[in-house]
């Protein structure tokens, strides 16, 4: 629901530039299902597995590319995270919080999902 002519436009804009971003469409739906299947095939016909640094370097290429991707389509987002250091002094500031409360997530989280708990 709308109020006025600005509030459809911010809304419209705003739901356009996410759908982007997440860049979901049905050619790269397609692909993301045909490599599922071909990697359960090398599984069960038992293919030569990826080690642990060719899984490593398979997930940075990935990330590069998906970080280029939204690097150019952004619409009318701003990047928040991670703040290019070195441009506003307050940035190095916030990323040094952003990476504290980063690592403290990903603390909890293995702690919890490796059948830890939480010293609270």
């Amino acid at each position: 629901m709308t109020d006025s002519p600005l509030d459809l436009k911010v809304k419209k804009n705003l739901l356009k530039d996410t759908l982007h971003i997440l860049n979901l469409g049905w050619k790269r739906k397609n692909r993301y299902i045909n490599q599922i299947k071909t990697d359960m095939a090398s599984r069960l016909v038992g293919k030569n597995r990826m080690t642990a640094e060719e899984k490593e370097q398979t997930r940075a290429k990935k990330l590069r590319i998906k970080d280029k991707y939204e690097q150019s389509n952004m619409g009318d987002f701003q990047n928040l995270y991670p703040l290019r250091r070195g441009l506003i002094p307050r940035h190095d500031d916030l990323m040094e919080e952003y990476e504290s409360i980063h690592k403290r997530a990903k603390e909890v989280y293995d702690e919890t999902s490796h059948g830890g708990y939480l010293p609270f």
